[in-house]
């Protein structure tokens, strides 16, 4: 797989830096980093990212399925949610956001890699 540019969107600073930490050590960069959902669209023209790693509970309150949404309507970059959730309505949430991949937290590192692929073929 090509490096890729990736644009992480997570409120929590422990687990930006794991995902960073993970991308860099398999050759990927991360070129923005945002905590708002309101703000990735912004960051999407501004850095062009290859793909978007999206957390589901954002800071100021925008959920990252909207946000997700969002993306696939008005830049078609592919999205893959990081999320501790759980609930069957959030869960559905997730299945129905456009999303091309979906990993629990904690994180593992070989199912970012997957999910990557997946996201970027």
């Amino acid at each position: 797989m090509d490096a890729l540019r990736v644009l992480i969107v997570e409120d929590e600073p422990i687990t930006k830096m794991i995902l960073e930490e993970l991308l860099i050590a398999e050759g990927h960069s991360v070129c923005s980093w945002v905590v708002k959902g309101q703000d990735v669209g912004g960051e999407v023209e501004l850095h062009r990212p290859d793909v978007v790693l999206m957390d589901v509970h954002l800071a100021a309150g925008v959920l990252g399925t909207d946000a997700a949404r969002e993306l696939q309507r008005a830049h078609k970059v592919p999205v893959i949610v990081v999320s501790s959730a759980d609930s069957p309505d959030e869960l559905r949430a997730i299945s129905e956001c456009g999303a091309l991949g979906f990993m629990k937290k904690p994180i593992d590192p070989e199912e970012l890699l997957v999910n990557l692929r997946i996201a970027t073929n």
